[in-house]
């Protein structure tokens, strides 16, 4: 996913003293020359390209002022979680959604329980999020 260049592994692959971590080393180099690898580790964590982290902040901001809005709901939000397309980001969500019961707190009554149904019955936000 781009967070260590696959050249790195292939420097040091052989400087590593154990045997079993060039072998970790040289499957993930394996894995990474398969054809399609791309595509797989795009579906996997998402297409950044065409989302900027900047875009999904004001995403996420445009989702909360809306629920928070006189007829908001969860399913509005669930929709547009699950639009932005880039579920490893999600706890940017929890976060600005904390940020913001905290700043404002009487937008706390809520949130938490909007933060509460995206995690018990959706399943929309995991509890590590």
């Amino acid at each position: 996913d781009d967070i260590l260049p696959p050249a790195f592994l292939k420097v040091c692959a052989g400087s590593l003293p154990e045997e079993g971590a060039r072998s970790i080393v040289k499957a993930a180099l394996q894995a990474l020359g398969l054809p399609g690898c791309v595509d797989r580790c795009l579906h996997c964590w998402g297409d950044a390209r065409g989302t900027t982290v900047e875009q999904a902040q004001e995403t996420i901001r445009g989702l909360l002022q809306d629920y928070l809005a006189p007829g908001g709901d969860t399913g509005k939000v669930q929709a547009g979680l699950h639009a932005l397309a880039l579920p490893f980001f999600h706890h940017e969500f929890v976060k600005t959604a904390v940020l913001m019961s905290v700043r404002q707190p009487e937008t706390s009554a809520r949130i938490m329980p909007l933060l509460k149904s995206l995690t018990s019955t959706s399943r929309v936000l995991s509890t590590s999020q």
